[in-house]
């Protein structure tokens, strides 16, 4: 503010003492040395995306994936499968394996801020900042671009800053004395502090980083601890910010956003406790979110893991519950989305017929 107090002070002094003309002046100088630097601002442009090109021409293949997978993916499309309510009884009965399953839904990322309006704003307030936004956006974009950084804006749509305070905010909470016995078991469970657990997160690094800030004490105790990173919970949806940037079986790199943020030690979590022994690479255009969702399920209960908390998203979680809870549940999880930075338990179980494995949220 005091800037610009100082600018339109000079300004206003400029055109009182010399009249419009010298203003004029000055303005069609400033454009005229811009249009001159434009030649060399292409030079320096091109010179960066050679001497960057491992990094532009890999985006470049990202973006045109991403592109052809907004047209012929079917991520959302899959015949629903039987309703396990009709199984009911055999739960009840003898051969049933149960888990404890925890979903923690991400912080808000980039691609919500430009294209979501959220709970946090008016919808006039989102219209108004929405193209200001869009523009933003694609300047970051375009600067990761050609600097040939490993990011981006719209890919594997990093968390923003209310996404860092989101995830906090669930840390706080979990550090505060539980309301109700169930409450405390969760919270235990959460922190490592009772029972055996083990965190998992999908490939896309808005969920990592949640995970890696909700859960950093818990890490920074232990050490040896990993987050085992699961393509089979990549988010359900043709968008671009569901892409994973990260090449199969790689380290993962830490977000432009993370970098700046001092929410948690991203550095080191991302270099010393992420388990990408799994990671298998991005989604496929012949995958869907109920192959992922099956898949995951038979990773569950591969091996005693203990309970399994779940860094991941909301239209995977809701599509999850929309499958394996009875369809004459009436649940507000079947309709709406999980807030960010929100957590929910629940138990998964498992019955094994001749036609395979059935489950069923109980």
């Amino acid at each position: 503010q005091e800037l610009e107090r100082h600018e339109k002070k000079q300004t206003d002094e400029s055109f009182a003492l010399c009249g419009p003309s010298r203003l004029m002046g000055e303005i069609l100088l400033f454009y005229s040395t811009l249009a001159l630097l434009w030649p060399v601002a292409l030079v320096v442009l091109v010179a960066l995306c050679v001497y960057h090109f491992q990094g532009v021409s890999y985006k470049a293949q990202l973006f045109a994936q991403a592109a052809l997978y907004l047209v012929k993916s079917k991520d959302k499309k899959w015949r629903k499968t039987a309703d396990p309510g009709v199984h009911l009884a055999l739960f009840r009965g003898n051969g049933v394996q149960r888990k404890t399953i925890i979903f923690v839904r991400h912080g808000e990322s980039t691609w919500n801020e430009t294209f979501n309006k959220g709970k946090h704003r008016s919808a006039l307030k989102f219209a108004l900042g929405f193209f200001p936004g869009l523009v933003k956006a694609f300047l970051v974009e375009f600067y990761l671009f050609v600097t040939g950084q490993f990011d981006s804006w719209f890919l594997d749509s990093p968390l923003n800053s209310l996404g860092h305070h989101q995830a906090q905010e669930l840390a706080a909470f979990l550090a505060k004395p539980p309301a109700t016995p169930r409450e405390n078991a969760v919270v235990a469970l959460l922190l490592g502090e009772a029972g055996r657990s083990t965190l998992v997160s999908s490939n896309l690094r808005r969920a990592v980083s949640t995970v890696v800030i909700a859960f950093q004490e818990r890490l920074k105790r232990n050490p040896d601890e990993q987050i085992t990173i699961l393509p089979s919970l990549q988010e359900i949806s043709i968008n671009p910010d569901t892409m994973s940037i990260t090449p199969a079986y790689q380290p993962l790199a830490v977000p432009f956003t993370d970098k700046v943020s001092d929410a948690a030690d991203f550095e080191r979590v991302y270099a010393t406790q992420l388990d990408v022994s799994q990671s298998a690479g991005n989604k496929s255009e012949k995958s869907n979110g109920l192959k992922r969702m099956l898949e995951f399920s038979d990773w569950v209960f591969e091996k005693d893991r203990g309970a399994v908390i779940v860094g991941g998203h909301s239209l995977w979680f809701r599509s999850f519950f929309q499958e394996f809870l009875p369809r004459e549940v009436e649940h507000t999880c079947k309709k709406k989305k999980m807030a960010n930075g929100g957590a929910m338990a629940f138990t998964l179980a498992r019955i094994d017929g001749k036609e395979g494995p059935t489950y069923l949220i109980e």
